[in-house]
């Protein structure tokens, strides 16, 4: 059987499963024996090449039912009962956490360490998607059960982190600090250059990621309906808000600019026939899209929101933070009419991106399985 449990229940596909890949693969160039333990099927097809098991269970993916809670945990005990030789259990995103940080509780005789991350921010969550005081306090609790109570934690953000010392109980030594990673472009930037400047005349702006209400995705809307400039909007993605976004463009009138794509598994083609990423949120962690649009040269437009924008962007220094729809409009519009501009924000962003090299995240996740496993 395994020596490590990675928790991960899930209901789309993200960032945070392109993480959870990340942490298997580093757990596997130590020689140790993961085991993903997860409800998403998809996984199983994701994690064929690096030869992991899959337990595949009927969790939920969220704190969804209180009785399935229990349910959730009376199961995994069996599983973990079976198993004797689990030395680590790794919880990705809240519930996964929870899960991670109250069985190795629950196994104390066991000495079994949890190591959790939430791959977003709770804090802001509360903010935005929790109205019901009582609900608030509900969550803030299971919150704190799920990191504060953990004995380790890691992010891909400092300022995220803080927030997670600030408000959920965790202990700030028992953090690690751990960027997200990309396999970087091999070709030069002006490889990159030249492909798009061949069509600048009919720029294309791109956004990727899931259609959900933390994306704010009426905000990228409304500022490309600002516009002066004339351009091609793509959408990229799937989720919840499909049909909404869909009568939105309707709505604004823009059904012969701005185009939804769905769902693509490779998107580095159409990052590469692109001129500018755009970016909104109500709240992010990191932003794995941002750095792949980068990886690629692509100058960055983001909506200034907690917190990854920030830190991937360093505060502006390689790419636009914007505060609001008429400012993106404004900034898109300025990139898209000055040449020597865009060349001078894509030449940033694609030096940005050399920062997070995959080979050297793998490093950091190795050391720092390392450092819990060996105490």
């Amino acid at each position: 059987m395994g020596d490590v449990w990675v928790i991960h229940p899930a209901g789309a596909w993200g960032g945070a499963e392109k993480t959870t890949l990340v942490v298997l693969e580093s757990l596997k160039s130590i020689d140790l024996e993961p085991i993903l333990v997860t409800n998403y099927p998809r996984f199983i097809e994701e994690v064929e090449e690096l030869n992991v098991e899959v337990l595949l269970l009927p969790l939920q993916s969220w704190f969804e039912s209180f009785s399935e809670v229990i349910k959730d945990i009376l199961l995994l005990s069996r599983q973990l009962k079976r198993d004797g030789d689990v030395k680590l259990l790794v919880g990705i995103m809240p519930y996964g956490a929870f899960l991670a940080t109250f069985l190795s509780k629950l196994f104390c005789d066991k000495n079994i360490k949890s190591v959790v991350s939430p791959r977003g921010s709770c804090r802001y969550y509360l903010k935005y998607f929790v109205d019901n005081s009582w609900l608030r306090r509900v969550y803030k609790f299971l919150f704190f059960v799920a990191f504060g109570l953990a004995d380790f934690f890691f992010s891909p953000s400092k300022l995220s982190t803080l927030d997670y010392v600030n408000f959920f109980g965790v202990k700030e030594q028992k953090c690690f600090l751990i960027p997200n990673g990309i396999h970087l472009f091999p070709g030069s930037f002006s490889d990159l250059l030249s492909r798009r400047k061949d069509f600048f005349s009919t720029p294309r702006l791109i956004w990727v990621g899931r259609l959900s209400k933390e994306k704010n995705l009426n905000f990228l809307l409304r500022a490309f309906s600002f516009m002066k400039s004339k351009a091609f909007f793509y959408l990229v993605g799937d989720g919840p808000e499909y049909k909404w976004v869909e009568k939105r463009i309707k709505d604004l009138g823009l059904d012969k600019s701005a185009f939804l794509l769905g769902h693509y598994k490779d998107i580095a083609p159409l990052l590469s026939n692109s001129h500018v990423f755009v970016h909104s949120c109500l709240f992010e962690e990191f932003g794995y899209t941002i750095i792949e649009a980068m990886n690629l040269g692509l100058p960055v437009v983001a909506c200034d929101c907690p917190y990854g924008p920030r830190e991937i962007l360093d505060y502006g220094r390689f790419g636009f933070l914007v505060s609001d729809t008429l400012d993106m409009a404004y900034v898109l519009d300025e990139l898209l009419t000055y040449q020597d501009l865009w060349i001078e924000f894509s030449e940033r962003s694609f030096k940005r991106s050399r920062c997070y090299d995959i080979e050297k995240v793998l490093e950091l996740y190795q050391l720092m399985f390392r450092d819990i496993i060996n105490g």
